[in-house]
């Protein structure tokens, strides 16, 4: 059975996120686990990768790594998604 703590993951140096994206939000925020997966607000809309971006831009603000170094593994037009990144 998965549990709130299975949103996370580790592959290395990497961590890998299994993110639940809500886009056009009225501010960009995490709001909590939610499931199996880390429930994000954010403010673009779900157009032409935008919210993508967004929570790119989003996830290397909030853990201090460059946008670079960001990357969405799986679930690239859907809103459940799988992000990773090195923590330094």
């Amino acid at each position: 059975m998965k549990t709130a703590q299975n949103f996370y993951r580790w592959e290395g140096e990497n961590l890998i996120l299994r993110v639940l994206l809500q886009p056009k939000a009225s501010c960009n925020e995490f709001v909590g686990p939610q499931e199996d997966r880390l429930k994000v607000r954010l403010t673009a809309p779900p157009v032409d990768g935008q919210a993508n971006q967004k929570l790119i831009e989003f996830l290397a603000k909030q853990f201090k790594v460059p946008k670079a170094q960001v990357s969405i593994v799986q679930g690239e037009l859907a809103r459940q998604k799988n992000t990773a990144h090195p923590i330094a």
